[in-house]
């Protein structure tokens, strides 16, 4: 093997090791992230588009004038369940379908 081989070799592992410190501080951070606990699961961002009935671009839409908070995992978008429910409870009034909907259940 070249010395260039291995000096290639070195750099990605690297890469790959900086990626994995980078995916440990960021859930770490979600750990600690204040009231919100393992009852409060992560939903991805396509998931919830479906089960609302939106297109992603709508959540993005909300993300942006901060109506709806994300997490933001290795760019990667997900909405706490807690933060959804709020959502809706806020922005959907009662004779709305969707409010009825029982859509977080556990298995």
């Amino acid at each position: 093997m070249k010395d260039a081989d291995v000096q290639r070799m070195f750099r990605q592992l690297d890469l790959i090791l900086n990626l994995i410190q980078e995916t440990r501080r960021e859930m770490n951070l979600l750990k600690q992230g204040g009231d919100h606990n393992a009852d409060d699961p992560l939903i991805p961002n396509r998931q919830l588009a479906e089960i609302l009935d939106l297109r992603p671009k709508s959540l993005q839409y909300y993300r942006k004038k901060k109506i709806l908070e994300a997490v933001i995992i290795q760019r990667r978008v997900f909405f706490r369940r807690s933060v959804v429910q709020k959502f809706l409870a806020e922005h959907f009034n009662q004779k709305d379908k969707l409010c009825n909907l029982n859509i977080w259940k556990t298995r």
